[in-house]
């Protein structure tokens, strides 16, 4: 805000002095009020060209960070998932699917079996129990395989495989575990007497 013009006292003044200093005084009082009003419009020009600067500055920070920003921070962020991970997008996308398994039996009392499944032409499935490996093969141009003679251990057996590609030396996440019991008790012989040899013992 402005000052306002600045009073004087003429009355001290000699009477042929007075109006000559008066009409000075008033021609300097304009002067300072002009000099003031420009001072005040070239501060205000000046704080508008700061804020317009700091507003442009703003907006070109904000696509900034939107364009490269963003993406940038994006990028780091998987790469941090894919160090942890171990896998990369390309492997995700290639990598074998799990083989399957059939015909498991839930238990048996032979010391081997044959474990048959199926799985994607090429690859090579490799057939695990109780977290051992036990055989390995590769899958025929129909898709199956067929592992003959597989041992097992006693009691408790935890079968599952994995596929694994040659090509590009990736390997599939681990099959359905099938938990097979070995039942190691021969056979009960239960004997049962016939009818008719009790009729005929209790007749003679």
């Amino acid at each position: 805000m402005n000052p306002g013009p600045a009073v004087y006292d003429t009355a001290a003044l000699p009477t042929e002095l007075s109006w000559r200093y008066l009409v000075l005084y008033s021609v300097l009082n304009l002067f300072v009020d002009m000099v003031r009003s420009r001072l005040y419009s070239i501060k205000e020009k000046r704080e508008l060209r700061q804020a317009s600067f700091l507003i442009v500055v703003a907006i070109v920070l904000l696509i900034g960070f939107v364009f490269w920003g963003l993406p940038t921070l994006a990028l780091l962020v998987g790469n941090n998932l894919i160090r942890q991970t171990g896998q990369t997008q390309q492997e995700i996308e290639i990598r074998p699917a799990s083989p399957v398994l059939t015909d498991v039996p839930e238990s048996t009392r032979e010391d081997k079996i044959t474990i048959s499944g199926y799985a994607q032409p090429g690859l090579e499935v490799t057939l695990y129990i109780n977290a051992q490996e036990r055989a390995k093969m590769l899958v025929d141009e129909a898709g199956e395989f067929s592992f003959v003679g597989v041992p097992l251990d006693p009691d408790v057996n935890e079968i599952y495989a994995f596929a694994y590609n040659p090509t590009n030396k990736l390997e599939s996440e681990k099959s359905r575990v099938y938990t097979l019991i070995k039942d190691k008790k021969p056979p009960e012989l239960v004997d049962h007497p016939c009818p008719v040899v009790e009729r005929f013992r209790l007749v003679g």
